[in-house]
């Protein structure tokens, strides 16, 4: 089931002309995935997606020290790169030609991509309370984070949820979140049909010419396409065969969606969707 919100702009221009904003929706059948293919076994627990400067994919999963490189076209597994020691990977992005890889407990770990033996580790100032899960690139090329549950001491646990900004050439974070989420934005109407505390951001990323947050939580099976003023776009309710626990995603420079599903007792996912 899918819950389309399409809120009408109005705007002002000069001398009085008023006319209508066109109305606001993501350009995907997200009810109707362009294509879906099944991933191998080592990655049933594919927990981040990304990609490659060739247009590849990228994955981690949330046991191995393992960067695969997999085919966009089929899921095959082109190349399996050991970049460190098992622990809970849970996002991966590439920027500039350095692999950036997100672990739970906020820390950040990277290398350059044709160099996986030299190894660097970033602490955040994220703890582990913040369960961070997401990893995008902003349109600026700095990361975001997206933090699942803890949303951190200056917000509210209970109402937002948190998305900050880290700057890889500097290796500074964001002071405040570059982002938060609460119940306005996943609500907009108000009618309760939605809370804040069920969402819970596994993954993140922005539209490569809108601009749009896209960002997903397992609770519900669940996609949320925001303006960068947190306004609600769509909310999707994913019902699709094999779309069991939606934790990675990703554009290409076309605008082709990626997102990639857990698969439990079945094999994982990756499904596609073609911009319309």
């Amino acid at each position: 089931m899918i819950l389309r919100l399409f809120p009408v702009l109005l705007s002002f221009v000069l001398f009085g002309a008023c006319h209508a904003q066109p109305v606001l929706h993501a350009p995907y059948l997200f009810d109707a995935p362009d294509d879906s293919f099944p991933l191998p076994d080592i990655l049933k627990e594919i927990s981040g997606l990304g990609m490659f400067p060739d247009g590849t994919l990228a994955a981690v999963q949330d046991e191995n020290g393992l960067l695969f490189r997999i085919d966009a076209r089929t899921g095959n597994i082109l190349e399996e790169i050991r970049f460190g020691s098992d622990r809970d990977y849970e996002g991966v992005e590439i920027v500039a030609q350095t692999v950036w890889i997100l672990e739970s407990d906020g820390d950040l770990f990277s290398f350059p991509l044709n160099d996986p033996g030299n190894l660097s580790r970033t602490p955040t100032g994220l703890s582990r309370s913040f369960n961070t899960e997401g990893l995008g690139v902003d349109l600026d090329g700095h990361l975001l984070i997206a933090a699942k549950n803890f949303p951190g001491h200056d917000y509210d646990a209970d109402n937002e949820r948190t998305i900050w900004s880290f700057n890889p050439e500097t290796g500074y974070m964001s002071e405040r979140a570059r982002f938060v989420l609460d119940e306005r934005a996943v609500d907009p109407e108000g009618n309760k049909k939605k809370r804040i505390e069920d969402v819970n951001p596994s993954a993140v990323a922005i539209h490569p010419s809108t601009g749009h947050l896209y960002v997903t939580s397992p609770t519900g099976n669940e996609l949320y396409v925001l303006t960068r003023e947190m306004t609600l776009v769509e909310r999707v309710e994913f019902d699709l065969e094999g779309m069991v626990q939606p934790e990675g995603i990703v554009f290409s420079a076309d605008g082709t969606l990626f997102i990639s599903s857990e698969g439990h007792d079945q094999p994982a996912r990756i499904f596609v969707f073609h911009q319309r």
